[in-house]
């Protein structure tokens, strides 16, 4: 009998090559997610730097245009720190919408799989009657030949 041969073996490598491209892209999502989170907690610790500095130098006699200089500095930080929040937003939409088609690849992969371990299955029990056949059409012609021998020698007698 022929050796397995996976029909769909063509489809099989795509699947496989579409997964991994999916994950790749997937992980990519997710070091930037990271990237902007640590962005993110940098922005809100220089912000709240920035205003325990107002704080302070409010409580101390400090000319009204060093505070205001201050407090406009204070306020561009809250922008900075919003913006790094949005850009972390945006990472998690990314990475969620990667992960959605990374786990679609994978499930086209596996079905996939799953028809070859079935197509493999078959082949394996067409295999196992084709041995059984010529165990069966061996042991039949041992019993004919054996049969023939005892009618040859009972002549003989």
């Amino acid at each position: 009998m022929k050796r397995f041969r996976f029909s769909l073996q063509a489809l099989l490598t795509v699947r496989q090559r579409q997964e991994q491209q999916a994950l790749e892209t997937y992980a990519k999502a997710l070091a930037a997610q990271q990237q902007a989170a640590n962005r993110l907690l940098e922005a809100e610790r220089q912000c709240e730097q920035a205003w325990t500095l107002s704080r302070q130098r409010r409580a101390s006699a400090v000319p009204a245009v060093h505070l205001a200089q201050l407090e406009d500095y204070c306020r561009s930080m809250d922008e900075f720190r919003e913006r790094c929040a949005e850009a972390l937003r945006h990472a998690q939409q990314v990475a969620a919408v990667a992960l959605e088609k990374f786990l679609a690849t994978r499930q086209a992969r596996k079905a996939v799989d799953k028809f070859q371990v079935h197509q493999h299955e078959r082949y394996d029990l067409e295999a196992r009657r084709e041995e059984q056949k010529m165990i069966d059409d061996r042991a039949q012609r041992g019993a004919m030949a054996i049969a023939g021998r005892l009618d040859a020698s009972e002549r003989w007698n």
